[in-house]
């Protein structure tokens, strides 16, 4: 499961992320929320977003669902994760895959069956 993070960094041509694209040999998840996230910036072009078409063809999309949802407020009441952070995070746990990230909050969160692996982590505020 990738984050939104990863695949805007892979996008704008960040080599670091580039190399997941070479190593994945199992199925490639992301979350309805990272989709929304990439489809909704409001720095697409025309080109920018026939490539993040074609991009989020690569990926099985975890949909919000009864499951994620109820996982979603499991976790949101019990950490400080934000909301689009937390249904990622619920969708990994469904999925059973691991988390790429470069986000500390998720790379730090603890949660039953939550495994996750940073990339250079980005420092938010």
């Amino acid at each position: 499961m990738l984050d939104s993070n990863v695949l805007i960094d892979l996008l704008d041509g960040n080599e670091a992320v580039s190399s997941l694209c070479h190593i994945a040999d199992s199925e490639l998840y992301i979350s309805v929320i990272t989709r929304i996230e990439l489809l909704s910036a409001m720095r697409n072009t025309e080109d920018r977003e026939a490539t993040i078409h074609s991009l989020l063809s690569l990926f099985t999309i975890v949909p919000l669902n009864d499951e994620v949802e109820n996982k979603t407020i499991a976790i949101r009441r019990k950490t400080n994760l934000k909301l689009p952070d937390s249904i990622i995070a619920a969708s990994a746990i469904i999925t059973e895959a691991v988390l790429v990230t470069r986000d500390y909050r998720l790379a730090s969160a603890k949660w039953p069956g939550l495994q996750v692996q940073t990339i250079a982590p980005q420092m938010n505020p």
